[in-house]
């Protein structure tokens, strides 16, 4: 047997963590470019509704990219959104789920 190509227990530990690492951060650059792809939130739609969404916030400083909720970066124009799944929010949008994002 060839030592040079055993795998040690080390190197399994180090590959698994590296993957456990890797693999979170390759879904959220996925959602996010998924997230272009989708269509807007309308105003009409029944939860946009209920919610009081609206794509211009009338609340300084708080909007859609400052929610917990949004998914995209602080700057993103547009992002996806727990709340309204399988379309996008404008990130200066608001609704009555808004919550704070959590200081970094």
């Amino acid at each position: 047997m060839n030592s040079a190509r055993t795998l040690t227990r080390r190197a399994m530990i180090k590959a698994g963590m590296l993957a456990g690492a890797v693999l979170p951060l390759a879904g959220l650059v996925a959602s996010r470019a998924a997230a272009a792809d989708l269509p807007d939130v309308d105003a009409a739609d029944p939860t946009a509704k209920a919610l009081g969404y609206v794509a211009k916030s009338a609340k300084p400083g708080l909007d859609c990219a400052g929610c917990a909720q949004f998914v995209g970066k602080a700057g993103d124009a547009y992002g996806g959104c727990k709340i309204f799944p399988g379309k996008r929010v404008a990130g200066t949008g608001w609704c009555s789920a808004y919550v704070k994002k959590p200081a970094a």
